[in-house]
């Protein structure tokens, strides 16, 4: 388990189960990684810019990130005091400048935050922020081997992506309520999602932005492409509870709760191939290195 508790902390903060800040002027690959343990912060930060939590990194730039869990008993958390705050099962967040592609990767954690982040908090599933918009060559100098024996790439040359990842694990936010958005999978992104599966509880009762794919995207262009959605929808804004909406998703509705909440994209295209998730997918668990 990874502990930190910020006490002052000047500096911005990364945590994860496997790197804190992942970054390579040449690019780097991440594959086959796999966190069990849980990642929790504490601690104020007013020094920072940001706080970056998540299972297999921080953040990261000029990186690919493929076939990596986060298992069901590594709980992703914060309670922290900052300006921003970026939690995620795989990442909490990506950086601006660099391509970096994000594939195949599981949460089944829950995701948990209680900070009074004073700027913005991102929460997702799998990635809190995606930020990364670029297309560019990734060089990677390491070779791994698949369980088929077959080598990964080392060289590779990118655009930007978050596809073929499934989170089912719970999304929960409380804190400074205007400025959090949550999502099954990213909590804001840069670029479309596809061919994604999120079946969770995702629950911030006063959150401005809640949707079960993504809360929020940097463009009108970005979409959610055969994406697949289930479980069940929390949010509101009356302290009382009687104006909470708790919408469990069901093949009539589904389509309302895939981005930001309750408002739904105005053209099916927007959503193209996204179906309902009757029930939650099965993840099967990696089989550990000899």
């Amino acid at each position: 388990d990874i502990y930190f508790s910020a006490g002052r902390a000047k500096a911005n903060v990364c945590i994860s189960g496997i790197g804190g800040y992942i970054a390579c002027s040449s690019g780097s690959y991440v594959y086959d990684c796999h966190n069990t343990g849980s990642v929790t912060a504490s601690g104020s930060v007013p020094g920072a810019t940001y706080l970056c939590v998540g299972g297999i990194f921080g953040r990261t730039q000029q990186n690919i990130v493929d076939k990596c869990s986060n298992s069901a008993d590594a709980t992703i958390s914060s309670s922290s005091v900052c300006q921003q705050l970026y939690i995620g099962g795989i990442g909490g967040t990506t950086s601006s400048g660099d391509a970096v592609k994000i594939t195949n990767c599981t949460n089944e954690a829950q995701i948990s935050s209680t900070s009074a982040a004073t700027t913005k908090t991102y929460i997702g599933g799998i990635l809190g922020q995606f930020w990364s918009n670029k297309t560019e060559d990734i060089i990677v100098d390491i070779e791994a081997v698949d369980d088929s024996g077959a080598s990964a790439p080392t060289k590779a040359s990118t655009t930007s992506t978050l596809s073929g990842c499934i989170n089912i694990g719970n999304v929960k936010a409380e804190g400074k309520p205007s400025v959090t958005v949550l999502g099954g999978i990213v909590g804001n992104s840069a670029i479309s999602v596809s061919d994604c599966k999120a079946y969770a509880n995702i629950e911030c009762l006063e959150c401005p932005k809640i949707g079960m794919i993504m809360g929020t995207a940097r463009t009108t262009a970005i979409k959610a492409n055969n994406c697949w959605v289930g479980g069940k929808i929390a949010y509101g804004i009356d302290q009382m509870d009687l104006a909470v909406q708790r919408v469990t998703l069901q093949g009539d509705n589904y389509f309302n709760y895939i981005y930001g909440g309750e408002t739904a994209w105005e053209a099916e295209s927007d959503y193209d191939g996204c179906q309902w998730l009757e029930k939650k997918p099965t993840i099967v668990a990696p089989t550990p290195a000899e």
